[in-house]
C-alpha cells in the first residue's frame, strides 16, 4: 500500500492482436509509442524502486515473476540493467476492511466484461488453458451470445432467425472497427442486439454480460455498493466512502445505452393481483400495434389481388401494343420465326375484403384458449375476431398483458360484424380456422377472402365460397417474413382506455 500516485490513461491497442502477432512483438511496439514519464515525477520514481526491488528478490531467487504496467516495461528494464536507487516512501496507516462487492458494481470495477472475466476463470481453474490452448475471445462473445438467446427464448418466447445473427454479427464486427477495436467490447454487443434484434434482446445481453455467475447473493461481508465520481456504499446506509480515484475511462466506454427498465418480482406480484381483482370490462387494444396489424392487412389484400391476376396471366403475340412488358421466354423460344410475344395480365373483377391469417390451428372444443371479437374505434380500424393465448397468461404492466394471437379474422371495412364465437350459424365447424373462414365468406361484402395458413384451405370450405358466390385467395403463411409475423401475432391488451395514457413505458 502506497500513497496516491499520479496515472496515466493511455490508449492501448486491443489485446485480442496478442492472439495474432504475439506478445513479445505486442509489448515491444505499444512501449515504443508510450512517451516515458518526466524525471523527478512519482511514476519516474515508482520505476526506481521497482528496479530496485527486482535486483534484491534476483539475489535471493532464480526466478521472479513481474507483473507491471506496459507503460513502466521499458524504463524499469532500463533501470535494472544500469543504475538505479531506492526511494523511501512511507506506508499510510489505513483501516482495511473486506467487503463484498455488489453485482451490479462488477461493471465498475472491472475493466473487460465481467462474463467474459467468469469464462476466463472457469477455463483456467478447469485445466482448459493448460497444454498450450489459447483463450479465444471471440469464442467467449459467441458464447455469451448463446447464453443470452436461451434467456430471451425463455423468456419472452421469441426466437432469433438465422438472418438476425448475421446481420447482429456483422453489425457487431463494424461497429467494433468504427472505434478501432479488433475484437467487440461490451458496448458494440449490446448495442448491436438492441438495434439487430430488439431493446429485449438488447436488455437481455447486457444482463448476461455483466453479471458474473460465481457471485453470490448472501456474504457474511458488508455489502459494497460503487458509486459513481470515485463513492462507495456500505449496504444501505447513507454515509458514502470516497474510493480511490481510477483513470478515466476513453469515451466509448461512458456512452449511454437506454433500455426498457425490468419489472420486479414485487412489481410483477402487484401487477398481477391487480389484474386479477378487475373485471376487465372496458379492455382495448394498443393503438401503435393497430396500426402494424392494418398496414399488414391492408398489405395481405393487395399481394392477393396479385395472385389473382398472375393466375390469369395470358401470353400473347405482339400486334399493336407491348401490353404489359415483353415475354423473354416466349419470345426466344420463337425466335426462329422472327416473332415477338408479350405479357397481358387483366385487371381483377371484383376487391379483397376479410383477411384471415391462421397462425396455429386448433379445435373448437378445446377450452384454454381466449377466443373474442373486438370493433373498430374509428373507420381506418377493421372488426377482427380471433383466438389467442389465454388472457391474462402474462402480465407485463399495471392493467397492461401480452398474449400471442392463434388465428384472426380481419373485416375491412368495419361493419360491427356479430360475435363469431356465439353465432349459432357457424357453429357447425370443428375446427377455429374453418370457423373463422366460414365468418368472412359470410361475412364478406366483396368477392375475394384472403386465406394466410400453413395449409390450404379444404374443399368443403371452397365449396361453401362458391356456393355464396366468394372465392377464397390461398396464400401460404411462408410468403411472408417472420420478423413481421411475429410482430403481428404479439399484442397486448389494455384494461381501459386509461392505461393508453402509460402503456408505453411497459411495452417495447
Amino acid at each position: 500500500d502506497v500513497e496516491p500516485f499520479d496515472e496515466t490513461a493511455d490508449a492501448m491497442p486491443d489485446d485480442y492482436v496478442v492472439e495474432k502477432i504475439g506478445l513479445d512483438r505486442y509489448v515491444r511496439t505499444v512501449a515504443a509509442s508510450l512517451v516515458p514519464a518526466p524525471r523527478g515525477s512519482s511514476a519516474w520514481l515508482r520505476e526506481q524502486h521497482m528496479a530496485w526491488q527486482l535486483r534484491l528478490l534476483r539475489r535471493r531467487y532464480k526466478s521472479v515473476l513481474f507483473v507491471c504496467d506496459i507503460g513502466h516495461l521499458v524504463r524499469v528494464a532500463q533501470f535494472y540493467m544500469g543504475q538505479c536507487e531506492s526511494v523511501t516512501q512511507p506506508v499510510p496507516s489505513r483501516d482495511a476492511f473486506v467487503a463484498h462487492l455488489d453485482e451490479a458494481s462488477l461493471g465498475r470495477a472491472l475493466r473487460e466484461t465481467p462474463y467474459l472475466v467468469h469464462l476466463y476463470e472457469n477455463a483456467r481453474e478447469t485445466g482448459e488453458l493448460a497444454d498450450g490452448w489459447k483463450f479465444d475471445k471471440l469464442e467467449a462473445l459467441r458464447s455469451l451470445f448463446l447464453t443470452a438467446e436461451q434467456t430471451y427464448r425463455k423468456r419472452y418466447k421469441e426466437e432469433i432467425t438465422l438472418t438476425q445473427w448475421r446481420a447482429l454479427l456483422q453489425y457487431t464486427r463494424n461497429l467494433a472497427l468504427m472505434h478501432m477495436h479488433v475484437c467487440p467490447e461490451s458496448y458494440e454487443v449490446v448495442v448491436g442486439a438492441k438495434n439487430i434484434v430488439d431493446g429485449d434482446f438488447g436488455a437481455t445481453v447486457h444482463e448476461i454480460a455483466f453479471s458474473y455467475p460465481p457471485q453470490r447473493d448472501f456474504s457474511p461481508f458488508p455489502i459494497l455498493h460503487l458509486l459513481p465520481r470515485d463513492r462507495g456504499r456500505l449496504g444501505d446506509e447513507d454515509e458514502t466512502l470516497w474510493l480511490k480515484p481510477r483513470p478515466p475511462r476513453s469515451p466509448e466506454h461512458t456512452v449511454k445505452v437506454r433500455f426498457r427498465r425490468r419489472a420486479t418480482r414485487r412489481e410483477r406480484k402487484v401487477w398481477r393481483e391487480l389484474w386479477d381483482r378487475s373485471f376487465h370490462y372496458g379492455i382495448c387494444s394498443w393503438p401503435p400495434e393497430d396500426k402494424i396489424q392494418e398496414n399488414f392487412m391492408r398489405y395481405v389484400r393487395k399481394r392477393a389481388l396479385q395472385v389473382v391476376s398472375e393466375d390469369k396471366k395470358r401470353v400473347e403475340e405482339f400486334t399493336t401494343s407491348f401490353c404489359d412488358g415483353l415475354d423473354i421466354r416466349e419470345t426466344m423460344r420463337n425466335w426462329h420465326r422472327r416473332q415477338i410475344y408479350v405479357q397481358y395480365t387483366p385487371p381483377p373483377r371484383g376487391q379483397v375484403g376479410p383477411v384471415v391469417l391462421i397462425f396455429a390451428d386448433e379445435p373448437i372444443e378445446r377450452v384454454d384458449s381466449w377466443r373474442e371479437t373486438l370493433y373498430a374505434e374509428h373507420q381506418n380500424e377493421s372488426d377482427i375476431s380471433f383466438y389467442a393465448d389465454p388472457l391474462g397468461g402474462h402480465v407485463v404492466g399495471p392493467g397492461i398483458c401480452e398474449t400471442h394471437f392463434r388465428g384472426i379474422l380481419s373485416v375491412f371495412p368495419a361493419k360491427r360484424i356479430p360475435d363469431v364465437w356465439l353465432n349459432p350459424t357457424i357453429d357447425e365447424y370443428p375446427w377455429c380456422s374453418e370457423k373463422l373462414l366460414a365468418a368472412a365468406i359470410f361475412y364478406s361484402d366483396f368477392r375475394y377472402v384472403a386465406y394466410v395458413a400453413a395449409k390450404p384451405p379444404s374443399a368443403a370450405m371452397r365449396q361453401l365460397a362458391s356456393y355464396n358466390s366468394r372465392e377464397i385467395i390461398y396464400l401460404p403463411i411462408s410468403m411472408f417474413a417472420r420478423l413481421t409475423l411475429r410482430k403481428i401475432r404479439k399484442f397486448h391488451i389494455l384494461d381501459g382506455h386509461h392505461v393508453r395514457t402509460y402503456a408505453a413505458d411497459y411495452i417495447s
